[in-house]
């Protein structure tokens, strides 16, 4: 019984080596036929290529690209946005110190010219706030460097006639050297 066991097994051992090694024959009509669907995917590829480089698929890159200069031109649109966003972020904290005021006045000054057009008149007004409010501080008593930045803040804003006031009253109120005097007489004529 050992013996018949071992050869049913070794015989089924067999079969299944002989299973695996089929070799596969393909008719005459199966090769026919995959030849020309071969030519058919070399065909296609040959079109796709073709298209890709053709004049009317350049007129659609270009239809592309100025739709992506349309996209540059909002975006350069949002760059007012972006100024003002950087800009906002460098204002001091409002306090009583005279210096951070005009700071803050200087950097209004420069969202009005830089920022978005429809906001310039509110960074004006702003920045005449900020400046009205360091000369209440100081009682118009500034230093040479704090009357420098204010007559070029007011110069900024296109308040000549500001300018000219806190120059007035610098000149009083302090014996300037002279050539803090053709300094501050510069910026206001320029």
């Amino acid at each position: 019984m050992k013996k018949q066991a071992k050869s049913k097994k070794t015989q089924s051992a067999k079969t299944q080596c002989t299973a695996t090694n089929v070799a596969l024959t393909r008719s005459r009509r199966q090769r026919f036929l995959a030849f020309i669907a071969l030519g058919g995917l070399f065909a296609c590829g040959l079109f796709v290529g073709m298209a890709i480089t053709s004049p009317v698929s350049q007129s659609h890159k270009n239809v592309e690209a100025e739709a992506t200069m349309e996209n540059n031109f909002a975006s350069s649109q949002n760059v007012c946005v972006e100024v003002e966003r950087l800009l906002a972020r460098r204002l001091p904290v409002a306090s009583d110190d005279v210096d951070e005021r005009i700071e803050r006045a200087k950097i209004y000054a420069s969202l009005a010219e830089r920022g978005c057009i429809e906001n310039s008149e509110m960074y004006v007004e702003m920045a005449k706030q900020e400046l009205e409010i360091a000369r209440a501080i100081e009682d118009d008593e500034f230093s040479h460097q704090e009357t420098i930045d204010v007559v070029e803040t007011y110069k900024r804003l296109n308040m000549q006639a500001a300018a000219e006031e806190i120059f007035e009253k610098a000149k009083k109120l302090t014996d300037p050297a002279i050539d803090f005097i053709i300094q501050v007489e510069k910026i206001i004529n320029e």
